[in-house]
């Protein structure tokens, strides 16, 4: 379960710095996120600039928080509370039949956001949603076992 949780999370993390740079890599792909935003997330334009800023940021702060082992737990929720906010908004656009080009990482998407936007961003929160037991800190098989068994320990190495 670990090296899953593990793999996880470092798509997770992936994913979210993948997508932060490439909304910011350029002003174009920039403008293209808010366009987007004005669109998905219904607000007016003249806030969507400052609202595309802050979902950078949030994207930021969990790839952050994926990374540190200290926060991994906070990483993963806030991955997937994001998620959660993108799935809810392309599935209302394409129930309202609005068609919005999806550049969820930066402007590389010229297709209009639909099924497969939300197919990805479900297999991601499950991805967020593969939790680990126990501490980061516990990465040797054995030493969690050792525990359980009550035997002493054997570090990396050793037999």
């Amino acid at each position: 379960m670990y090296f899953l949780s593990s793999t996880c999370q470092g798509l997770l993390a992936l994913v979210f710095a993948g997508a932060c740079v490439s909304k910011v890599r350029t002003a174009a792909s920039f403008a293209a996120f808010s366009d987007t935003v004005v669109t998905l997330g219904r607000v007016p334009r003249r806030l969507a600039g400052g609202l595309a800023a802050g979902i950078v940021s949030l994207e930021a702060l969990t790839v952050l928080c994926l990374v540190v082992p200290k926060l991994y737990g906070v990483g993963l929720a806030a991955a997937a509370v994001l998620l959660t906010g993108f799935t809810h908004a392309i599935a209302r656009a394409l129930r309202d039949g609005t068609t919005v080009t999806c550049h969820c990482f930066g402007t590389s998407g010229d297709r209009p956001a639909g099924r497969t936007q939300i197919v990805r961003n479900r297999a991601h929160q499950h991805a967020a949603g593969a939790r680990k037991k126990g501490t980061p800190t516990e990465t040797n098989w054995r030493s969690r076992n050792a525990r359980r068994l009550g035997r002493p320990s054997a570090g990396p190495g050793e037999e």
